[in-house]
């Protein structure tokens, strides 16, 4: 069972190992993240978690405006992730993944905000979760427009 289940995890990540504090995911190219990491964390029983990260990435972000609690949504070409950062938690049944991120291209400006999507590009992504070992929830806060973690 246990070969079964590392077989379907390279399926979706070019690799994984096991850390004293939690994984070290190395996703590949076309891979994509947010989806990557939830079936992750399904498969690993991942109750609540930090991660962060680096790589290279297409990616939306989203900028929300309060006003509106809406997103004002941008998508970027494939560029460097320079900093990645966020939490796991879980929204009912489902892993509820909040992330930020900055990226930089070959002009050297960098941008940022809330992640919406992002999927592998050329070369891979390297995902630190640190496992907090307990479950961590977020729900809707109606006044904000917005989900809120919930420690």
């Amino acid at each position: 069972m246990r070969i079964l289940f590392l077989l379907l995890l390279l399926v979706s990540c070019s690799s994984m190992n096991r850390t004293k504090t939690g994984y070290l995911l190395v996703l590949k190219e076309g891979d994509n993240v947010f989806k990557t990491v939830e079936e992750f964390v399904k498969k690993q029983e991942i109750q609540g978690a930090t991660m962060f990260g680096m790589g290279f990435v297409k990616v939306k972000f989203g900028y929300f405006k309060a006003e509106e609690k809406k997103y004002d949504e941008r998508e970027m070409p494939a560029m460097e992730l320079a900093s990645f950062t966020g939490t796991i938690a879980w929204e009912g049944k489902e892993p509820s993944i909040h992330a930020h991120g900055v990226v930089s291209g070959e002009d050297y400006m960098a941008y940022g905000g809330h992640i919406l999507d992002a999927t592998v590009g050329k070369g891979t992504m390297e995902i630190t979760i640190l496992d907090h070992g307990e479950k961590l929830k977020r729900k809707e806060d109606k006044q904000l427009g917005a989900k809120v973690l919930i420690p």
